[in-house]
């Protein structure tokens, strides 16, 4: 039923195309113009809070939404793709074809065809609206150039929903929630980089796994200092940090970060405890 559904929406969107060349031609050139990207559009913005990391895991490999999106990008399409449908979201959405059918990534990759906004349900598991218009609030700041990238931003801020482009030009995937923006990056160089930070991880742990022993000799000489205490702390807090900057590698990797996860969780499942018996050990008694 789902497949006669968006066959049908697809054959109606090539009609009305057919009757319409001139204007085809006009949103030929708009295109052209949309995939113009400003010289800042390659910097990647940290993913450092809990909504962004939810939206990685959404679009994580191994996910239908991923296979989907892999699909548009392999095709060179492009696409916009709104996850929401909050009363804010569809106040923003005209037109289109009401479709409310499951979601299958081939039906996201056909619908991606025509040339408006797909709009998913909130957990991403219907789709709800193909070919759609977005009218954002124009005051809404935007650093973006690009038609679809910009309307992404505006709607994003607008409504708080997580809102993805696909530039047909550059083939990058862009993740937008509220004021944060996110540009998926190939896996391999991903892993790349998780390496290079679990590496980092397992020295730091070295260095606090040596400072927690030499506290614990200068305990029974009743020789410990504030230093030695600070010194210990820092180097946990240090551990931490990294694992937080590894938390946003493992939610981008999805499946393929099954043994960083397995590594990481080996090297800190007690650094927190350790932690707070230091500081309870040393803190002051206010009575």
């Amino acid at each position: 039923m789902a497949e006669q559904v968006i066959e049908e929406a697809v054959k109606e969107e090539k009609a009305v195309k057919a009757k319409g060349t001139a204007k085809e031609t006009k949103e030929n050139v708009r295109e052209a113009k949309e995939h113009k990207e400003d010289k800042g559009a390659d910097i990647r913005e940290e993913a450092d809070d809990s909504g962004m990391i939810s939206a990685l895991k959404m679009v994580a490999p191994g996910t239908p939404l991923r296979e989907g999106l892999d699909s548009i990008l392999r095709a060179k399409t492009g696409a916009l793709i709104v996850i929401g449908d909050s009363p804010e979201v569809m106040a923003l959405v005209e037109g289109g074809f009401f479709l409310d059918v499951e979601f299958a990534p081939p039906s996201l990759y056909e619908l991606a065809k025509m040339d408006g906004a797909i709009v998913l349900s909130s957990d991403a598991k219907r789709i709800l609206y193909a070919n759609a218009q977005l009218v954002p609030d124009p005051s809404v700041p935007s650093v973006e150039t690009g038609i679809r990238h910009r309307t992404a931003e505006r709607v994003a801020r607008q409504t708080g929903a997580l809102v993805i482009a696909i530039s047909q030009r550059r083939g990058v995937i862009t993740l937008y929630r509220g004021d944060k923006r996110y540009s998926l990056q190939d896996i391999s160089v991903i892993l790349s980089k998780a390496n290079q930070a679990l590496q980092t991880l397992e020295k730091y742990k070295r260095v606090l796994d040596k400072a927690l022993v030499n506290l614990t000799a200068l305990e029974f000489d009743d020789l410990v200092t504030v230093y030695d205490v600070v010194w210990v702390v820092q180097r946990g807090e240090m551990v931490l940090r990294i694992e937080r900057e590894l938390d946003n590698y493992i939610s981008e990797l999805g499946n393929e970060g099954r043994l960083i996860i397995m590594q990481v969780e080996e090297l800190v499942s007690n650094v927190r405890d350790q932690l707070l018996y230091v500081i309870q050990d040393y803190i002051e008694d206010g009575g």
